[in-house]
């Protein structure tokens, strides 16, 4: 697919119910995902970095949401999301998350 690819040119697009779409450029604009809700399956995004994360978590049953932002600044541990419930801002969770690695590696 192209850059220029839209959600709806997706093979799986018509039985898709994954919030976050690696072909929708509205996902830097604050969409996010619950870790009981559907991961991106098309094959040709199942390698990015972002999208193998949100399985992680999923396996792992993590609680919270994600955004983009927030699976970007993951490293490889599996850690709970933001909880909907309270007044975390994701920029505090993504410092606090950003803060303990050094160089890549947790600190």
């Amino acid at each position: 697919m192209n850059s220029e690819a839209r959600p709806s040119s997706c093979p799986s697009f018509e039985g898709c119910k994954a919030p976050l779409c690696p072909l929708d450029k509205s996902l830097y604009q604050g969409a996010i995902w619950y870790t009981d809700e559907d991961v991106c399956a098309t094959k040709e995004f199942r390698s990015l970095n972002w999208v193998r994360k949100q399985r992680k978590l999923k396996k792992a049953r993590r609680k919270g949401f994600f955004n983009l932002e927030m699976l970007e600044a993951l490293g490889n541990k599996t850690v709970d999301g933001i909880d909907p419930d309270s007044n975390q801002t994701v920029e505090a969770w993504v410092r606090e998350r950003t803060r303990r690695r050094v160089g890549g590696k947790p600190a």
